[in-house]
């Protein structure tokens, strides 16, 4: 499945659970029954027809929006940002695409990088900084993460003065770096067969400032 499937999938379902929010009584006792029930006729309707539910999801997405026509960075210029080599890895695939629905759109770029059984992909993904796009490519930039076991750890930290999130597990060495770049968009570095620390060394391959450049000129 393709990571901007994922995106929207990921929107649907902080959808569903923002409308619900919003649908809640406020304290009155005596709606709680009513309620219930359109919870569970919402529920079945959502079931029997996922397009609809889709739908009516974006629909909501787009008043919140407030009726603006949100433009993405083209996916052209994300790929030219994703270099050739990449911590003496060769690039072995990239592409890229602009996928949307309902008048809500993301801008998608992608390369993988293998040597001597290291893999990496990088992508970075553009939702156009509408608030509900971000809490679904991002989730983890409105949360504090510090954890750790014998399988590794995952914490949320600051990277090139961005909100990051890292995690490792250390016993098959594989891992990610994630960064909300300029408040608007996200990079994603996942690796395999490589420690924690050669993350840095990807890093530094990557113009991290540039790719927030084309987000705020975007603005």
């Amino acid at each position: 499945m393709r990571k901007s499937n994922l995106v929207f999938i990921g929107l649907f379902g902080l959808m569903l659970f923002w409308q619900c929010g919003q649908d809640a009584p406020a304290s009155e006792q005596e709606d709680s029954e009513a309620t219930e029930e359109s919870a569970g006729t919402d529920t079945e309707t959502a079931a029997s027809d996922p397009q609809k539910a889709m739908e009516e999801a974006m629909k909501q997405l787009q008043n919140m929006q407030n009726g603006e026509k949100v433009e993405v960075v083209d996916f052209r210029k994300l790929k030219e940002m994703l270099p050739a080599t990449l911590a003496g890895m060769e690039r072995t695939d990239i592409s890229g695409e602009k996928a949307g629905a309902m008048g809500f759109t993301i801008s998608t770029a992608n390369a993988t990088y293998k040597s001597d059984g290291k893999k990496v992909e990088v992508t970075i993904v553009d939702g156009g900084g509408v608030g509900m796009a971000q809490m679904g490519l991002a989730a983890w930039a409105m949360a504090e993460i510090d954890q750790e076991d014998d399988n590794g750890w995952k914490k949320t930290t600051t990277i090139a003065g961005q909100k990051a999130y890292q995690e490792h597990n250390t016993r098959d060495k594989s891992g990610q770096v994630s960064l909300l770049v300029g408040g608007r968009g996200v990079m994603t570095i996942e690796y395999d067969g490589m420690d924690s620390g050669d993350a840095e060394k990807l890093l530094k391959g990557l113009d991290v400032n540039g790719v927030a450049n084309l987000f705020k000129a975007a603005n």
